[in-house]
């Protein structure tokens, strides 16, 4: 008797050696991570420590601004900015520092799960990095360079897990799955393709058909 093998055994070295190319754009993708991620963690960690400089600024008044770098004819609206902003301060940190850590969190969770074959989270990971790139549209249009770095870094990074060969491993990874699914929807159920039918004579079983059970002998 012939074995019997499922998925697709002529694929399965194919199935199994992931291109450089998905390796390459996760690599990316995790580093990329990272960077919002600590970022995040210094912000919430830096927080009060900021605020209390921003507080001796404005104590320090005109002079103060001006010996840290301020011009001065900018110096008087500039002090009356920071005093108006105080307030709001503190929370407008402790959101970007909560978002940013979040945000980091997720697009490496995603990266996680696009090398190891899902599909689902490289359009994750796509439409994180479209909002990312929308997001600083600003700075790009300044002509910010770390801005221009960090758009150019997600879009190769994107670009990598969808070229030829990594979509085509991702459909490798897929096939076999859709194939165990057809087989158990029709071939395991009764009367099926591949399942057992049953006979004129009795129900059907894994084994053929059951004989009928015998009545009871009565005189």
């Amino acid at each position: 008797m012939g074995s019997i093998t499922e998925g697709h055994p002529g694929n399965a070295a194919e199935q199994t050696h992931r291109p450089g190319t998905v390796a390459a754009a996760s690599l990316m993708t995790w580093f990329g991570a990272l960077l919002p991620i600590v970022g995040g963690a210094v912000l919430l960690m830096a927080r009060d420590s900021l605020l209390a400089m921003i507080a001796d600024l404005i104590a320090g008044g005109e002079q103060g601004l001006v010996d840290v770098g301020v011009h001065p004819s900018q110096a008087a609206d500039f002090l009356a900015l920071l005093r108006e902003a105080l307030p709001y301060l503190s929370p407008i940190m402790t959101a970007a520092g909560v978002v940013s850590l979040v945000w980091g969190a997720v697009v490496f969770l995603l990266a996680v799960l696009a090398f190891r074959g899902s599909r689902a989270a490289v359009w994750g990971v796509t439409v994180m990095g479209i909002v990312f790139v929308l997001a600083i549209s600003i700075l790009l249009l300044a002509g910010e360079l770390l801005s221009l770095i960090a758009a150019s870094w997600t879009g190769v990074a994107v670009i990598l897990f969808h070229v030829t060969s990594s979509r085509q491993w991702y459909l490798q990874r897929q096939r076999p799955q859709t194939a165990g699914r057809d087989g158990g929807r029709y071939g395991g159920a009764a009367g099926g393709p591949g399942g057992p039918r049953g006979g004129p004579h009795g129900p059907a079983t894994s084994y053929g058909t059951e004989p009928p059970s015998s009545a009871p002998f009565r005189r």
